[in-house]
């Protein structure tokens, strides 16, 4: 990870996490439309206020991720949550180092070795 100062790697977590708030909200919005199924209907099936279903949708809410999941379950859909890599070495085995190596040359052998294995 880049050297980030703590105010702007805060600042763009607080900007990133209202971001995935939002859309997640939308989606459950969609969703229950979609599916015929009122915010009480939800709020029943899920064990959630519907007043909070309603800042949920509407992205002022910060759920919890067992809320995200009664939510999504309630609606017969899936959360998924990975981690994706974005950044850093795309080196993943033995193999590959060997190739990027005879490709490039310069290429430091410590780089290759920070490669997470899979």
């Amino acid at each position: 990870m880049e050297d980030m100062p703590h105010a702007a790697f805060d600042k763009a977590i607080a900007r990133l996490a209202r971001q995935t708030l939002s859309s997640f909200g939308s989606d459950i919005r969609r969703l229950r439309e979609d599916a015929g199924v009122t915010r009480a209907m939800l709020a029943r099936a899920a064990g959630v206020d519907a007043s909070y279903i309603v800042e949920i949708e509407m992205g002022e809410a910060r759920p919890s991720l067992e809320t995200c999941l009664r939510l999504t379950a309630a609606l017969g859909c899936d959360l998924p949550l990975r981690a994706f890599p974005t950044t850093g070495p795309s080196i993943r085995d033995r193999h590959q180092a060997a190739i990027t190596e005879a490709i490039e040359p310069n290429r430091s052998a410590s780089t290759c070795a920070r490669a997470p294995s899979m």
